[in-house]
């Protein structure tokens, strides 16, 4: 570009100085305004979306424990309430144990009490040396020392009674075990050997399915053919109808393709069972077609004009029979590979069967193991207990036997010590007994399914008797009548919203003339990317619960954002922006236009725009400049 010399440019300007004088002399031109006057009006701010009705809560349920349904007491369809039992598991063994626990419970609060006991004595005990003994004490320490001792003995034949059950029982579970492990091993051995013996009668099937297709195709169709083993075989008669010889033609072609690759499929018969069943499958689907095909023949043979009917009719009975011998052929494929999967189901579920009895087993085992160890344990804690308190009546007897001296003193005082330290102990074994008490209820707890919240069930996937695994979804319920919407906010819309927002909400279901009002309650902080756009899921709740509400109903949201009242507002499009600034332009009394900075507000949905300063009430503000026309 070249640049304007000083000349050039001093030229420029009077050139326009004079312009200007020519149109400044001809009067200034008159100018179409739009312009609106700038006055106070309630505003409202508003998104709109659409959403889907939800109920409040929905839960799938599961088993935490393995084991066999026992009762039911639900169906698809009912009601429920909070805590109601759904359905439940048979935990006879869990019940029994729960019993065995709280005999053990009772055992040591027991030992406590006496624990107890024996310390108060011995404290008597004490007071007594430190006054002296007299001859009644010492005969019932002798009596007391006499009961330990044949109490000891009980004891000591109790403890060999418990460990030859305990021994037996152990053996009876271990033998079940065994059981139990031999019959899956013998389960499985026996699926795969049935399985095998279903896959290789397929070879059979196969060879005699190729024969009955050869045979229909080869023989039935011979008649019809010249040629009809080439690669461009000719019916032998003509016909009326083009299509039809042409469709009979190719037909008779790949059907011989058909036999031929079968042919060389069967000459070695696929070892693998997946490969064979692949084979059949394959059969099945080209026999079918030859099949069709050979159903179409009839068609063509009725078409033809060379034949005399008595000709026409052998050929329409061969083709009947090679068709039948084709379609004995699909069905004894069809019954092969049923009689495959048949094999596979029933296999699948005596291994499954196997494997849970096996795992009853085995954890009958471990309980017995553990219970066998506890009772032995707890004998002998029972004998260790009196032994100790046979010892301390031995020496509280030679105490009362002599003189209160200060060795009797410390001696007895040691012994109150002792009883202290059984006594925390007892106070110990109550506290693990309870402990164990509340994790065998939690266990039990597991065999239940109770309704977590009032609602309806809508679905039960569990049949009585039937075992289950954990983890594996019975049991779905919703809250009844209590609903709420589900919608995503654009990223553009998400700033305005915040929880408390009110809603204008239209269900599809029933129009505009259906209103319902709806209030924010959640807005997930992550975003949600839907169609690329990122968006911010939101859940609306109803203010009033409508029996007319259901799930999975479509809404339309207008969500209440923002308002103001009695604000200085104009039309959003006078508004000007440049330089990351705002303004509009006005009119004064003399029609002429004056620009103005502004700052503005809240942004209406009706399009409109809050004014916070620039202008005044009252003012004409320009939305629209027309044409200028002359004087």
């Amino acid at each position: 570009m070249k640049y304007l010399s000083k000349r050039n440019i001093i030229i420029y300007a009077v050139f326009v100085s004079i312009v200007g004088i020519y149109f400044v002399a001809r009067g200034e031109p008159n100018i179409e305004y739009d312009f609106v006057i700038a006055q106070k009006s309630n505003l409202q701010q508003e998104v709109s979306v659409s959403g889907t009705v939800t109920p409040v809560d929905q839960v799938e349920l599961s088993f935490e424990a393995t084991g066999k349904i026992a009762k039911i007491n639900k169906k698809v369809g009912d009601e429920v309430a909070k805590d109601q039992e759904i359905i439940a598991l048979d935990a006879g063994d869990l019940w029994a144990q729960l019993q065995r626990k709280q005999a053990v419970l009772g055992n040591a609060q027991s030992q406590y009490k006496q624990s107890q006991l024996e310390l108060e004595l011995e404290q008597i005990k004490l007071d007594e040396i430190k006054k002296g003994a007299r001859i009644e004490e010492v005969t019932l320490s002798e009596t007391k020392v006499s009961n330990l001792e044949a109490q000891r003995t009980d004891l000591e034949q109790n403890l060999t009674e418990t460990k030859e059950i305990s021994a037996t029982q152990l053996q009876n579970a271990g033998n079940n075990l065994k059981d139990a492990k031999n019959q899956l091993s013998i389960t499985e051995e026996k699926a795969d050997i049935d399985l095998a013996n279903v896959y290789a009668k397929s070879e059979d099937v196969a060879e005699d399915t190729f024969g009955k297709a050869q045979e229909a195709v080869s023989k039935q169709t011979d008649e019809l053919f010249n040629a009809d083993n080439s690669a461009d075989p000719q019916l032998s008669f003509f016909t009326s109808s083009a299509p039809l010889e042409q469709a009979a033609e190719t037909g008779r072609r790949l059907a011989q393709i058909t036999l031929e690759e079968l042919a060389t499929q069967l000459i070695v018969f696929p070892p693998d069972p997946l490969q064979s069943e692949s084979l059949l499958r394959d059969m099945q689907k080209k026999l079918s077609s030859t099949r069709d095909w050979m159903s179409g023949l009839l068609a063509t043979v009725d078409a033809a004009l060379s034949l005399d009917q008595t000709t026409k009719d052998r050929f329409k009975s061969n083709i009947a029979l090679g068709r039948t011998n084709l379609t004995l052929a699909v069905t004894s494929l069809s019954n092969q590979l049923q009689l495959i999967s048949s094999q596979k189901i029933t296999n699948q579920n005596n291994v499954t069967l196997a494997k849970s009895t096996y795992n009853a087993a085995k954890n009958n085992f471990d309980l017995t193991q553990n219970s066998t160890k506890n009772n032995i344990s707890l004998s002998q804690n029972r004998i260790n207990e009196v032994e100790n308190s046979l010892e301390l009546a031995k020496k509280e007897l030679e105490l009362k036997k002599a003189t209160g001296t200060p060795e009797q003193l410390a001696s007895q005082a040691l012994i109150i010590r002792r009883s202290e330290i059984a006594l925390s102990l007892a106070a110990n074994q109550i506290r693990q007994a309870q402990a164990d008490i509340r994790e065998q209820y939690s266990r039990i707890s597991k065999t239940v399914i109770k309704a977590p919240f009032a609602g309806t069930i809508t679905l039960l996937d569990a049949k009585q008797g039937e075992s289950v695994t954990p983890n594996k979804i019975v049991v779905a319920i919703i809250t009844q009548g209590v609903y709420e919407i589900l919608t995503h906010i654009p990223e553009a819309d998400i700033a305005k919203i915040q929880l408390g927002n009110k809603a204008h909400v239209r269900l599809d279901a029933y129009g505009n003339d259906v209103p319902f009002e709806a209030e924010i309650t959640r807005i997930d902080p992550a975003e949600t990317v839907i169609d690329g756009v990122p968006t911010y899921r939101t859940t609306l709740g109803f203010t009033v619960q409508d029996p007319r509400i259901k799930s999975g109903m479509t809404a339309d949201l207008d969500i209440q954002t923002a308002s103001r009242t009695h604000v200085l507002a104009v039309p959003q499009r006078a508004v000007i922006e440049k330089q990351n600034k705002k303004f509009l332009q006005t009119l004064n009394s003399e029609n002429q236009i004056i620009e103005k900075e502004i700052s503005t507000g809240l942004k209406a949905s009706d399009g409109n725009i809050e004014i916070t300063a620039g202008i005044e009430e009252g003012e004409k503000v320009i939305v629209f400049i027309g044409k200028q026309n002359g004087n």
